[in-house]
């Protein structure tokens, strides 16, 4: 099996997991030293900017549900090479205080190394997930 292969799986397991409300398994595939970024600039959304290390991305995911619910992550597509994976995902998502659900299309970029992930990427539109956010969105 190719390391391409291996890593879809691995990343599909990850999302499922994900999905289910639980981070651990990701954080545990993550490098020492991983760059996880989201779009945006610091501030932009909680989680937006660079996160550095596995505690950078558990701080992410904890900023992440800080502010939204996910309800639904759906996988769409995916393509890649050996050492790097992008998938194009739906997330359906409520912010905190909120019964309306959104919706955003993304593309998440993986780069592996030794078998573990060195450089996540997540790219979306930011007007939509910022005004999701305003009081009575």
């Amino acid at each position: 099996m190719s390391a391409a292969r291996n890593h879809v799986d691995l990343l599909t397991f990850l999302y499922g997991r994900r999905a289910a409300g639980d981070v651990a398994p990701l954080v545990d595939a993550v490098s020492d030293d991983v760059e996880w970024c989201s779009v945006g600039q610091p501030g932009t959304l909680p989680w937006s900017g660079t996160w550095k290390g596995k505690a950078g991305v558990a701080a992410f995911f904890e900023a992440v549900a800080g502010a939204v619910d996910v309800v639904a992550f759906d996988l769409l597509d995916h393509m890649g090479d050996d050492d790097q994976i992008a998938f194009l995902c739906k997330v359906s998502f409520r912010s905190k205080g909120s019964a309306r659900i959104h919706e955003v299309q993304k593309v998440d970029i993986f780069t592996f190394r030794d078998g573990k992930i060195v450089k996540f990427w997540e790219i979306f539109q930011l007007q939509p997930v910022l005004a999701s956010l305003q009081p009575g969105a």
